[in-house]
């Protein structure tokens, strides 16, 4: 198959996919028994007042009427106005996607660099500390509950000892210059260094929890590409001619061995950024998934819908683009 076709292919599932994620996600919203008009104005407001409400949001007509409606919005890139904030949803989204991005991003990148080391040293040092060390830390990394783990290191890294914030971008009393909504960034383009320095220390915590798991995936999965890897016969080959071990490791068995590592990366990004909902929670972090969860709490639809397609759509171009990257750089993966 063609990279274009395999390509096209995808785009059209990708679509499928978003479209179903939205129905699912409109449906649930709608049958759940709780009723937002109630949430907005009390439970003690005149019928007269809710009845208003109700055709005002649209929720007095049949739930089919009301998802017409909503795909016809959704197409035209609007996902309605937030029933707290009172301002669109999209607005709303892209002013709290720059956090979850950057605390995801930095994540991701802590995972990559550790999980590949870990998992490099863990098949070259096979049966070793390193090794037996790596694998308890991946299945640590697996099975502790990241909420439990986050509150945890918050008790003794702020409580206890007070090396590190407990939550937050950055501290109150600061008042960083917004360029593009990334702290780092904008601190680094303003020349704010005191901000740079105060939010790296508010990103350390939640940086780990995050990325813990990502950590171990990426470490088992490395540590069993570079086994297979080594036993190739062209290593065999390598070794025999004399080569020094550090040549055949880095220069010819390490990059075969990060080829299905590229994949777990890029669903682990994804994931990063639909999972940060309990880290953005535990540490006060101003980001997407917090806003969906604040949604949920006071029964904002438009808000929760439009926070969950928003991701799921993320998730599914970054799922998209590794694909494309594994059919370069695996064409036997196109069929």
């Amino acid at each position: 198959m063609e990279l274009s076709s395999f390509i096209l292919k995808r785009l059209i599932l990708m679509v499928v996919v978003i479209f179903g994620v939205l129905i699912i996600v409109f449906v649930v919203t709608r049958i759940i028994p709780a009723d937002p008009v109630g949430a907005i104005l009390g439970g003690n407001a005149p019928p007269a007042a809710v009845d208003a409400m109700r055709h005002q949001l649209g929720l007095d007509k049949p739930i089919f009427m009301q998802l017409l409606d909503y795909l016809g919005g959704v197409l035209r890139g609007n996902f309605g106005n937030s029933l707290v904030s009172s301002r669109s949803v999209i607005t709303d989204i892209l002013e709290y996607l720059p956090a979850t991005i950057e605390l995801a991003i930095s994540s991701i990148i802590f995972a990559v660099l550790l999980g590949t080391t870990l998992g490099l040293l863990s098949a070259v040092f096979r049966n070793r500390f390193i090794d037996h060390f790596s694998r308890v830390f991946s299945i640590l990394g697996i099975s502790l509950p990241g909420f439990w783990l986050g509150l945890i290191l918050i008790l003794f890294f702020y409580y206890r000892l007070g090396w590190l914030p407990s939550g937050g971008q950055y501290d109150m009393f600061l008042s960083p210059t917004r360029v593009t909504g990334l702290v780092l960034l904008d601190s680094v383009i303003t020349g704010e260094w005191n901000v740079f320095f105060n939010a790296i220390k508010h990103l350390i915590l939640p940086t780990f929890i995050l990325g813990y798991s990502s950590t171990a995936s990426i470490a088992r999965i490395m540590r069993a590409s570079m086994l297979d890897v080594l036993h190739q016969n062209y290593i065999r080959t390598a070794r025999a001619k004399g080569l020094p071990k550090k040549t055949v490791i880095l220069r010819h068995a390490l990059r075969n061995a990060l080829i299905p590592v590229v994949t777990i990366i890029g669903l682990e990004f994804g994931g990063l950024l639909s999972g940060a909902v309990l880290t953005e929670t535990i540490f006060s972090w101003p980001g997407l998934g917090r806003y969906i969860v604040n949604s949920l709490l006071t029964l904002d639809y438009p808000a929760i819908s439009g926070g969950t397609i928003f991701i799921a759509l993320i998730y599914s171009v970054v799922n998209l683009v590794v694909d494309i990257l594994y059919a370069a750089l695996d064409p036997r993966m196109r069929a």
